[in-house]
């Protein structure tokens, strides 16, 4: 269903590395770049903060916060955008399976 929205991911730096074995609160400085199906649109870069939290009742949080003017390299063919913070609940069902809930602003 998303396949090619996010053409590219890194994490640039590891502020925390969590609890050992899971990323629950780990902080990462990430970049994203983000493309939609259509060529007028060009791909958008975007850096922010992610942070990991799991919950007691086993719902995994997961919030990104956006770092305005923060670019590693003059990139003039990436398009620039602002991004507000978003992020997402992941709950674990029974069976392997998961609800994920996505939130953008």
């Amino acid at each position: 269903m998303f396949c090619g929205i996010v053409s590219r991911a890194a994490t640039l730096n590891v502020l925390s590395t969590g609890v050992a074995g899971n990323y629950d609160g780990a902080l990462q400085v990430m970049s994203a770049e983000f493309q939609v199906a259509s060529p007028s649109i060009p791909t958008l870069e975007h850096y922010f903060v992610r942070y990991c939290k799991l919950l007691p009742n086993r719902i995994w949080v997961v919030a990104d916060v956006p770092l305005d003017n923060f670019s590693p390299s003059s990139n003039s063919s990436i398009s620039r955008t602002k991004r507000r913070a978003s992020g997402c609940l992941i709950q674990e069902l029974p069976h392997d399976y998961s609800n994920v809930t996505w939130i953008e602003h």
